[in-house]
């Protein structure tokens, strides 16, 4: 298990060791949305995580369909990530940006959207999120203990 979602782009290169079970973070997550039905989910992240292949490669598999941020609020979210959550800093006003970028992409069909950032839900919670959200670090752990308990 690796616990930070823009390492698992490198998933490919390092690749699990020879008899050392892996449970990736995009696996889990889309668990996650096929439990709950949903086709279409928007990706927020750092940039390389939005821009990357590891989410919609493993989500396209499973028939999920993966919208971005359009250029400008990739930029804000990436941004944010760093210069105020990275910092310990979760603003209202920056809430209301997510909120408006996710709205934006709700109104392009997204039905929930992948908060594929450890930060991300530490300034928004499900309540204040017009779609369903699915925070990756709490699925990830989630599905890590189910792991370990169901090899007990």
């Amino acid at each position: 298990m690796i616990s930070c979602n823009d390492v698992h782009r490198f998933v490919p290169e390092i690749g699990p060791q020879p008899g050392i079970p892996f449970l990736h973070i995009a696996e889990a997550t889309a668990d996650a949305i096929d439990r709950r039905g949903l086709r279409r989910v928007a990706l927020l992240g750092v940039r390389k995580t939005m821009e990357g292949d590891f989410y919609p490669e493993i989500f396209r598999r499973r028939r999920i369909e993966t919208a971005i941020p359009d250029s400008a609020q990739r930029a804000f979210v990436h941004d944010r990530i760093y210069a105020e959550h990275a910092q310990g800093v979760f603003t209202a006003d920056t809430r209301l940006g997510y909120q408006k970028i996710i709205d934006d992409l709700a109104s392009r069909g997204a039905e929930g959207v992948v908060l594929a950032c450890t930060e991300i839900p530490l300034l928004l919670q499900p309540d204040q999120i017009s779609i369903p959200s699915f925070s990756t670090t709490e699925i990830h752990c989630a599905a890590a203990v189910d792991h370990a308990i169901a090899k007990v």
